[in-house]
């Protein structure tokens, strides 16, 4: 029996979700449908003072979970829309990129899903447009399309992403970070690695291993999402990379203590920060 249905917002919209939970102001791109599951992320977007630009697509792509509400277990998940993914045309992508020039955002997130937008050459015309402007950039890539983002200010895959795009299973976390900044042509790397928590690499601060903050981990869901968010933000705020990973180590700890897809406040990341004794 199903006691009772909830919506979040997933990918790119979970991105703007956590900004927004912060306080930024955000924008969303994407490509979603015009049916029920569209006009929800239309409805939940602007509920979160999230803009959203759409590209239409002929189905939405949803993914439903169910889960047992005692011991919050997931007993299955299904994929819904993936079977009709269409490339992104260069006139649509150009309409985006033209759309992203005019509003001069302070940063900007490329949240690859490996769903058929950062094809033909748009992920570099956004950074090469960013970079010459000094826009902050920061990659969240599928392995299948990492070298597209080369140029970018930070990239951020998880380890076993990492290893994939590098070529090799490198257990050493100091030569992985190196080989994949080489690899992938970025000035920051931050690589995300479950309960062994996350290690950063660049050229000022060179190789840093940042130890988990998770008390208790429940749901690893769109985690991702959240680190991606928070060190775009604590960036903007004049961090350096390893800051901006210690505080976005910090808010991963508490979205992973969470069901589904979630995002962090203000409030509650120094909540948590002053409990562990930082300040």
């Amino acid at each position: 029996m199903v006691e009772k249905e909830e919506f979040r917002l997933g990918c790119a919209a979970n991105v703007g979700m956590n900004l927004a939970s912060l306080g930024a102001i955000v924008s969303v791109y994407g490509c979603i449908g015009d049916d029920k599951h569209g006009i929800i992320i239309k409805e939940m977007c602007e509920k979160n003072r999230i803009k959203l630009k759409q590209v239409n697509r002929e189905t939405t792509i949803t993914k439903q979970r169910w889960i047992e509400s005692t011991h919050n277990d997931y007993l299955g998940r299904a994929d819904f829309g993936e079977e009709k993914i269409e490339q992104l045309n260069e006139s649509l992508a150009n309409e985006l990129l033209n759309d992203l020039i005019k509003n001069n955002f302070e940063a900007i997130i490329l949240s690859d899903y490996n769903k058929g937008v950062f094809k033909n050459g748009f992920a570099q015309k956004i950074i090469e447009y960013a970079n010459s402007k000094g826009i902050i950039t920061v990659v969240d890539p599928k392995p299948a399309n990492a070298l597209s983002f080369k140029g970018a200010t930070l990239i951020r895959p998880n380890l076993s992403e990492a290893q994939i795009i590098i070529g090799e299973k490198e257990q050493d976390f100091e030569v992985l970070a190196r080989k994949l900044k080489e690899k992938v042509g970025s000035k920051e790397i931050v690589i995300t690695c479950g309960g062994q928590g996350m290690i950063t690499y660049d050229s000022n601060k060179g190789f840093n291993h940042i130890k988990t903050k998770a008390r208790q981990v429940i749901d690893v869901t769109g985690a991702g999402d959240t680190v991606a968010s928070v060190l775009t933000i604590s960036l903007l705020a004049g961090a350096n990379l390893v800051e901006a990973a210690h505080i976005a180590n910090y808010a991963a700890g508490i979205v992973v203590e969470k069901m589904g897809t979630a995002s962090t406040t203000q409030e509650e990341l120094i909540i948590r920060i002053l409990s562990d004794g930082e300040n």
